[in-house]
């Protein structure tokens, strides 16, 4: 089995293939915390930890930066502290091996005259000092450390001073009634902890009693808590994240558009439309060029944060039209969805370009833009009427919603001034502005691959087969579209049963159609409902499609495809052959409900039917939309 040193605070070690350090040895817990990656905070057992050595799972690869070891100690103390332990040892040693077999007031004029002539000039210690540098040298087994001044002593928490029942009392108070969402103050945890342990001593003979602790060393006990453990039992996993945080700063990038960090979040202001009613929040999304600090393409819009909108600002960092605009080699995202992630990878990997994605939970992954946020809310948004401030608290009784009278516009515009400041200012970091750094770093090299508007729509449209309407309309996912096209193509030999039609994702009141025997013949189309396709995206449009659904539902007794089965369930059982006439009849009138009808069939009775929840009735629900159920 593979020997393991006693663990101690300050040693790196390999657990399971990453690197960790020892920040606390607190009995028979220890609390581990990664060097390299994600800040990452782990508590284990020491007998695990001696079980993952064993393994080979737990190695050393560090030893603690201090070492208490007396004789290492000694040769790397300064002059001073050196002299003062020559000069100390010294009369120790004079002391035990005196003669008379002691030294007296009387006779330590005597020893301090030989002492000086022995070490020279120094300054001699008063009698008392004198025993108490005796006392410490025999205490410490003769271990001249115990002579330095400040000499080191390992720092017991004080709850080791107490008895192992009392030890065991108190960390139960501590994690039943203070590691919880809703904490006793320290007053309360101490009054729990004393009266249990009043409670304890009851049952246990007098001579057996345990010593109760003072308030103040109670307290002091709950001061010593791991304030990491503390707050993540109370505030949760996130709070603790935030408050013990650490990372080491990103290296910066050598080249133009070698990183692009992208991130969206809803701002931190209420909106207002052309009437000043109040409408909502709008999402900001923004990418950032990381050598430059440049913001190359930004989004706001009332459409949630999603894969529709990050691909409006993707495209625009694209665009040839836009003079700082480029393809990048690297682009860094949240964490989304699955599929979120896999459609962008690929639109970007025909693009040749590479992405990169956050880890759940760790947004300092790309902190240029998480601190571009921060600068514009600080210095423009939180300024602002209409503002919800960086939280409750913050905010207090201020009637964000009732104080809002910007509208999409004007952020928009104000966003865009804030931009030309924010890229002629200086950055602290690069030590010239944005379009300074911007210049500097186009002069080395090329200049950066861009797209035109009919390059990229074909990177980053979508495709479906749609039968046109006489009409000379097509739908396609709850969607309409019109024009002279459809007709044209419906009708163009060969004729064909389905046309190839092409959404543009980020705003469905854009669509193309072909025919699939002529793919270059493309032809736009209008928006049959423009007032509401303009500007959206498809993601939003599933989104109030599905919430429309719930709602038609919830209002209905139930569904059509409800109330289609249970019609054919009913037709079924009239139908069966082994059904006496008398209950056909009886079905054909409603004179007995289905439960009653169903019941002793056999094996179409067995058959478990879903069950419906009865609503109060709508009178104004049509008829085809409803089943009525009992007595009539």
């Amino acid at each position: 089995m593979r020997r393991i040193d006693p663990i101690r605070t300050g040693e790196r070690y390999l657990f399971c293939g990453k690197d960790y350090q020892v920040m606390e040895v607190d009995d028979q817990k220890v609390q581990l915390r990664s060097v390299y990656g994600p800040p990452q905070v782990v508590y284990q057992y020491q007998t695990a930890l001696h079980r993952a050595a064993a393994q080979g799972k737990f190695l050393k690869v560090q030893e603690a930066p201090i070492d208490t070891d007396a004789n290492k100690i000694i040769c790397r103390l300064p002059k001073k502290e050196a002299r003062q332990l020559e000069v100390r040892f010294a009369y120790v040693c004079a002391v035990l091996s005196a003669r008379s077999g002691s030294v007296t007031r009387k006779t330590l004029p005597d020893l301090v005259d030989k002492m000086v002539e022995q070490l020279g000039p120094h300054k001699a210690p008063a009698y008392t000092t004198l025993w108490e540098w005796k006392r410490a040298y025999l205490c410490a087994g003769n271990n001249c450390v115990a002579l330095l001044p400040n000499t080191f002593r390992p720092l017991n928490k004080h709850i080791s001073h107490q008895p192992r029942e009392v030890q065991e009392l108190i960390k139960f108070n501590i994690a039943t009634f203070y590691w919880t969402q809703t904490p006793f103050s320290k007053t309360g945890l101490i009054g729990s902890i004393r009266l249990m342990l009043e409670e304890l001593n009851r049952g246990r003979a007098t001579n057996q009693q345990f010593r109760i602790p003072s308030v103040s060393t109670v307290y002091r006990i709950i001061g010593e808590i791991d304030s990491h453990e503390t707050t993540y039992h109370q505030d949760g996993a996130k709070a603790a994240k935030k408050l013990h945080y650490w990372g080491a700063p990103m290296p910066e990038p050598d080249r133009l558009f070698e990183l692009v960090e992208a991130d969206s979040r809803p701002m931190d202001i209420f909106l207002a439309d052309k009437n000043g009613k109040p409408i909502g929040k709008p999402i900001l999304t923004v990418f950032i060029e990381v050598k430059t600090r440049y913001i190359i393409a930004w989004h706001i819009s009332f459409n949630p944060a999603s894969l529709d909108t990050t691909e409006i600002a993707l495209k625009k960092s694209m665009s040839l039209d836009n003079p700082h605009g480029g393809v990048a080699e690297l682009y860094v995202f949240d964490n989304g969805a699955e599929w979120v992630a896999k459609a962008l990878r690929k639109i970007l990997w025909l693009l040749r370009a590479e992405v990169s994605y956050c880890e759940p939970g760790e947004p300092n992954q790309k902190p240029h833009v998480e601190a571009f946020f921060g600068t514009w809310a600080e210095e423009i948004e939180h300024r602002m009427r209409g503002t919800t401030f960086q939280s409750p608290k913050v905010r207090g009784r201020y009637d964000a919603e009732g104080n809002a009278i910007y509208t999409l516009e004007q952020i928009c515009a104000i966003f865009s001034e804030f931009l030309d400041i924010y890229h002629a200012e200086e950055h602290s970091t690069l030590g010239m502005s944005p379009n300074e750094a911007w210049s500097a770093a186009l002069s080395q090299q090329f200049q950066p691959h861009r797209y035109s508007e009919q390059e990229l729509r074909r990177y980053f449209w979508r495709s479906a087969e749609v039968t046109p309407h006489r009409s000379g309309r097509v739908r396609h996912d709850n969607l309409h579209w019109w024009g002279g096209a459809v007709s044209y193509f419906a009708e163009l030999r060969p004729k064909v049963k389905k046309l190839l039609l092409y959404i543009d994702p980020c705003d469905v009141g854009n669509a193309w159609i072909c025919h699939p025997l002529h793919p270059l013949d493309i032809q736009p189309l209008l928006p049959l409902h423009p007032a509401y396709q303009n500007g959206l995206t498809l993601h939003f449009h599933h989104q109030i499609w599905a919430q429309r659904k719930a709602a038609r539902k919830a209002r209905s007794r139930c569904t059509t495809a409800e109330a289609k089965t249970h019609l054919l369930w009913k037709i079924a059982h009239t139908n069966a052959k082994r059904q006496p006439p008398k209950q056909g009849q009886v079905v054909e009138h409603d004179d007995m409900s289905l439960e009653q009808l169903t019941a002793g069939q056999s094996p179409l009775a067995t058959v478990t039917r879903p069950r419906v929840t009865q609503h109060e009735y709508n009178p104004n629900t049509p008829a085809d939309f409803t089943i009525s159920k009992g007595p009539h």
